[in-house]
This record gives structure tokens, sequence and C-alpha cells, in this order.
């Protein structure tokens, strides 16, 4: 019994460890309506929004995910953990990912047409009447100057060094016309934050780690009497 104990704490910590969030970072953006496109709406789920209306998001990453894609300019990071997606609201409407959605990202390093461009996206639940089936979030610099490597940003995007960034929101409407709209805006500022654990975390952590010093301690004291 006392044996299993020290197996389950081992098994504990790293899992405490994950679920710490240590490698989690909170990434919040702004920006403003620049365009709306398409919009024959009949259901009126995109009308009450124009060009200039403000636009706050947000979505969560993990800095150690491995890259999935073998080629050395690209990289490819799919995000399934808890509470991972991308946000957009526009004015009070939010556009939320769906249950089980997982937010991609891309990094592409000076490759053609595309050129440095670091890319998410997520799509997004059924609205009334409606399928607005994507977000997106693009940083892209056509010098080629802003990504050097295949790898995941550690920190957002800084503006500075991508000329070109902006995000949108897809939508296949429904209707009599079947129309669809894009609604798209400009990003204006970016912010990073390190998510920090809940009591309840920290809590979990300590206790994986007194079960696995009281089970290191019972193993020693087993090896000496025998």
């Amino acid at each position: 019994m006392k044996l299993h104990i020290a197996v389950f704490a081992a098994v504990l910590v790293p899992l405490s460890s994950s679920a710490l969030g240590a490698d989690r970072v909170l990434v919040t953006f702004t920006g403003t309506v620049s365009s709306i496109t398409d919009i024959t709406d009949p259901v009126g789920v995109f009308s009450a929004f124009s060009v200039g209306n403000p636009v706050t998001g947000r979505y969560t990453y993990g800095s150690t995910l491995p890259d999935t894609d073998p080629n050395l300019a690209l990289g490819s990071y799919k995000q399934s953990y808890p509470n991972a997606g991308l946000w957009i609201t526009v004015g009070s409407t939010e556009f939320s990912p769906s249950a089980g959605e997982a937010l991609e990202i891309y990094v592409d390093d000076n490759w053609p047409v595309t050129h440095d461009t670091f890319s998410l996206q997520i799509g997004i639940p059924e609205l009334p009447a409606c399928q607005a089936n994507a977000n997106y979030l693009i940083f892209r610099d056509l010098s080629d100057r802003a990504i050097s490597g295949d790898a995941l940003f550690l920190e957002a995007p800084n503006l500075s060094a991508f000329p070109v960034s902006f995000g949108f929101v897809f939508g296949a409407l429904c209707g009599p016309y079947n129309e669809s709209v894009t609604l798209k805006f400009n990003v204006t500022s970016v912010t990073t934050e390190v998510i920090v654990p809940t009591v309840s975390t920290w809590g979990l952590v300590i206790t994986a780690a007194l079960l696995m010093g009281f089970g290191t301690i019972i193993l020693r004291r087993r090896r000496v009497a025998s």
C-alpha cells in the first residue's frame, strides 16, 4: 500500500506541474473593424456591425508544444488543452470557440507568397439561424525579417515587426441567398500575460509533493530494513 502511494505521487507530480500552467501564456489584443464584405445578410446577424467598431480578443498557447510540421520553414502547433481557443468580440458580440474545437497556430518563415507569417485559426459555434464558422488572426512581414527559424514564439508577435496585422470572422450565413460575410479588423495592440495557477491547482501541487516525499522516506526505510 505504501509503495502504491509513492507510485501515485510519481505520476501526480508531473501531471500537477502541467496543470500549473507554467508553459501557458494568455494573449489579449484590441483592434477596430476595417471592412465588412458581402453584407447581404437576410437574417441580420452582421447588420449590427459597422466599420470603426471596437474589437477585443484573446487566446492562450503553450510555449512547449511540439512542432508537427517536418518542414524547417514551417511550424504547426495544435492547442488541444482546456480553455484553448481564439475569442473575438466585436462591440458586445462575442464569437467564441465551440466545445472541443482546438486552436491551431502556424508559423511561416520566408515562405513563398505568405513570407514571414504568424497565424491562428479556430471554428466558432452556430449562431441563431446562421453558421459563423471561423475566427482568424494573422501577423505578416513581407520583408521576411520578423521570423528566423521554425519555432513558436515564446511571446505574442510584436506589432512593430509585423506591418500587416489583422484578423477576421468569416460567416456562412443561412437564408434565401446563402450569403457569406467576412468582418475584418486591424490589430492595434497585443499584450501577453503568464497564466497564474489557481488556489486549487497549487493545492494539487503541494499534495503531490508531500506524497512524493512521504513515499520516498518509506522506500528508503524499507531498503535500510532489508
